[in-house]
């Protein structure tokens, strides 16, 4: 509880007030400058605010303006405004409802929660007010009982950052992860909470993991609840709502209730008919020893859970820039790309001369084209197929049940965009992420039998590289991803081929600047691209 008055002996009768209601845990201000300096150390979830913070100036809005700050500050805390007999003005605007764009989050609509007026009779009722504004506005399960006996969402919590890079206090986010479970769950006793993936690793902006809710009438039925940074939370769920709700199978049916607090926001994706032990691909595909079985997850991926969402929604882009689509596509930078490069090869003690910027050499001696400066410089004109895509479609956001049938989740980046992206985006991910492998030689002549060879569509394994089990199940996947990938453009008459060597051409340039991956990984995606970029450039 935040109180903010100028006059300090009101300060003291509303925290009187408050603590004999039973709220133990309340702070003072007398100013709007010392309210922020609070907000920005301390978590509130109501502030009782007067507002006119100066009472010597009838016309002094001080509070009405903090009131509005708050909101831009932390939209989940609820503002009790206090106002003046008769100040109709103040009482007005923190009533007023807002209009047109509305949060997708449940907030309250207006600026303030409630408003009382500051007679003796009002502030009689604050704690009753204060307890109806946390049951309906803040609304928080206070009971909940989460049990988590591997700490898995500890371990998923220590992953999180944010988009600016900083490292958020892990016990700050342990709190509004916990206030957030109990935003989502509000009729339910206990939560038993599961990671998804025992492999995921790395640091992110969001979080996924399955819930097993319990109610007063027993056990409920496992979801899949994803938390994270409240500005990536927000654009999955419009992007959502505009391109995926009711256009693909096995997506699901809603993703609500959604909630947020300070930083974070939450939801629920609501899938029916998804039961039984829940797989991501990526633990399904180490998992699996049976080659038969990930190809048919894969055919029943995009012949089945994509079908509606890609085949219905098309047409052909002619004569398009590449370049440009892919820059807007995974926002690539080229002065980011050009450092990333440099760090790299300096890393891994290769370099390029100055003089003829056009190659890197490993440190071995082989020679192969700069990707970053070819990808500046080179034209890239072409063909694709539009439709509505996932745009994101790696290991960790397909899930597999105990049918063998797949069902997707993460749509912050759902768009138009071209097709054949979805399973260039799900090649990359097996040929960079999911590979053990670390000698820097076999690495490169698997890169050389996936992206030199003459026959793209069906590469051939050279016979000392089948030995490396890894390399081989992962070479076999590959084949299988493009033969469903390039018969795309036979059915809507471009060159498929060559866009889809664009496109993961540009997809690998994206992977060797990811923060969220190691230098090794990093280092196989550039030689990704360089080898394509020769093959484009051998194609003019």
């Amino acid at each position: 509880m935040l109180i903010v008055d100028d006059k300090p002996d009101m300060r003291d009768v509303l925290e009187r007030l408050l603590r004999a209601g039973g709220f133990r845990h309340v702070k003072t201000s007398a100013s709007c400058t010392e309210a922020m300096a609070l907000l920005e150390h301390e978590h509130f979830h109501v502030a009782v605010v007067d507002a006119r913070l100066d009472t010597g100036s009838f016309d002094n809005r001080d509070g009405l303006q903090l009131m509005h700050k708050i909101r831009k500050i932390d939209p989940s805390i609820a503002v009790i405004l206090l106002a003046a007999p008769g100040d109709t003005q103040a009482i007005q605007e923190a009533m007023r409802f807002k209009s047109g764009k509305l949060s997708p989050f449940k907030l309250h609509p207006a600026p303030a929660a409630d408003v009382l007026e500051k007679t003796p009779t009002n502030l009689k009722r604050l704690g009753e007010s204060v307890l109806q504004v946390f049951t309906e506005v803040v609304d928080i399960n206070w009971d909940l009982n989460i049990k988590d006996p591997g700490k898995a969402l500890l371990g998923l919590i220590e992953r999180l950052r944010f988009s600016d890079g900083s490292t958020p206090d892990v016990m700050q986010l342990q709190q509004e992860v916990r206030e957030l479970l109990g935003k989502l769950f509000p009729g339910c006793t206990r939560l038993d909470v599961y990671k998804i993936s025992e492999q995921n690793s790395g640091y992110s902006k969001a979080i996924v993991f399955l819930v097993k809710p319990w109610t007063a009438d027993g056990e409920g039925v496992v979801c899949v609840v994803k938390i994270g940074e409240v500005e990536i939370i927000e654009r999955e769920i419009g992007c959502y709502t505009q391109f995926i709700k009711q256009r693909c199978n096995r997506s699901p049916v809603q993703i609500e209730p959604t909630h947020r607090t300070r930083r974070l926001g939450g939801m629920i994706y609501t899938f029916i008919g998804l039961a039984g032990r829940i797989h991501d691909f990526g633990d399904y595909y180490r998992e699996a020893r049976d080659l038969r079985l990930i190809k048919r997850a894969l055919r029943n991926l995009f012949s089945d859970t994509l079908k509606l969402q890609h085949g219905s929604t098309g047409q052909i882009r002619q004569g398009q820039d590449l370049r440009r689509l892919y820059v807007e596509l995974l926002r690539l930078d080229g002065h980011e790309l050009q450092m990333r490069q440099a760090q790299l090869l300096t890393d891994t003690r290769s370099f390029w001369r100055e003089a003829n910027r056009r190659k890197i050499w490993l440190e071995d001696g082989t020679p192969l084209l700069n990707p970053v400066e070819y990808a500046l410089k080179a034209a890239f004109k072409g063909d694709y197929y539009e439709s509505i895509i996932h745009g994101d479609l790696h290991t960790h956001n397909i899930l597999i049940d105990r049918h063998n049938e797949t069902w997707l989740i993460d749509f912050a980046n759902a768009r138009r965009g071209p097709k054949l992206h979805d399973y260039i985006t799900l090649e990359a991910a097996l040929v960079v992420e999911t590979i053990a492998e670390d000698d820097s030689a076999v690495l490169l002549g698997w890169a050389r039998a996936l992206f030199a060879s003459a026959d793209f569509r069906s590469p051939a394994l050279p016979q000392d590289l089948a030995a490396h089990a890894g390399i081989a199940k992962a070479h076999a996947v590959v084949s299988s991803i493009r033969t469903l990938a390039l018969s795309d453009g036979r059915e809507h008459s471009y060159d498929s081929e060559k866009f889809y060597v664009v496109g993961m051409f540009f997809t690998m340039l994206f992977l060797m600047s990811a923060k969220f991956l190691n230098d090794g990984k990093r280092f196989h995606a550039l030689v990704a691209a360089a080898l394509l970029a020769e093959r484009l450039e051998a194609a003019l």
